[in-house]
């Protein structure tokens, strides 16, 4: 049986902080605990280019003209043209971009019908039903035995960036996914980009997420003649539009 409240002894009470003043964490206060192989992946494509992907087993970076391409020219350029922190020889261009949440701000312009300078001038015409959102996490699509995020860079912003600061190494890396993941960094999530060299494997893909039950169907259908047993849901809120 619980101990009635009055009788519980008071010890004091803590001093009230002075509002505005921050919050001082004691010394021996550790921090949460953080696996950045677990954070999750999205990558969003036009469902007309998903057959030449299940075609040629990969995600590829930089790949041949899509069916449809949501980049504009301009964007395509500046991507390889920048490069990575620390790899001279490695372009934007060269890796496959992945968002770090269902609600990423370019995917929000796409849903949205929002200009962006980022995205082909005809996408604002295309139906947001029509997208797939093609899901991973950062722990699948890294290399095995090399280091816990190998060939995986993140960059704080939009990748083509010119003043965009990129975390190439694997310790860098998760501090500053551990950053982006607090509450205060919550809109830089949103504009930050994780890059994966060269190409990421259909079965590294765990999830493929639909607007509707009507587009799962036909998701399906692509994936009954290939060797991939990739789920397929219905997530209508990650196709909303955003005001």
């Amino acid at each position: 049986m619980p101990e009635p409240k009055e009788a519980v002894k008071r010890v004091g009470r803590t001093p009230a902080r002075t509002p505005g003043t921050p919050k001082v964490a004691p010394a021996s206060a550790k921090l949460p605990p953080f696996d950045a192989a677990e954070l999750r992946l999205y990558h969003v494509t036009h469902i007309s280019n998903l057959p030449e992907i299940l075609s040629t087993g990969n995600l590829l970076a930089d790949a041949a003209t899509p069916v449809v391409d949501i980049s504009s020219a301009e964007n395509r350029e500046a991507r390889k043209t920048v490069f990575v922190a620390g790899q001279q020889d490695s372009p934007v261009s060269t890796f496959v971009p992945f968002f770090l949440s269902p609600d990423a701000a370019l995917w929000r312009s796409i849903r949205s019908g929002k200009s962006d300078t980022r995205l082909a001038s005809d996408v604002s015409g295309l139906s947001v039903n029509d997208f797939v959102v093609l899901v991973t996490t950062i722990g699948a699509v890294s290399l095995e035995g090399v280091g816990a995020l190998a060939n995986v860079v993140v960059a704080d912003g939009d990748a083509a960036g010119s003043l965009t600061p990129f975390a190439a190494n694997s310790a860098s890396a998760v501090r500053m996914l551990r950053k982006l993941r607090t509450d205060e960094e919550y809109e830089a999530l949103l504009e930050a980009e994780v890059l994966v060299a060269d190409s990421v494997p259909v079965e590294k893909i765990a999830l493929i997420g639909v607007a509707n039950i009507t587009v799962r169907e036909t998701v399906k259908r692509m994936l009954a003649p290939t060797p991939y047993a990739t789920k397929v849901a219905a997530y209508t809120p990650w196709f909303e539009a955003v005001e």
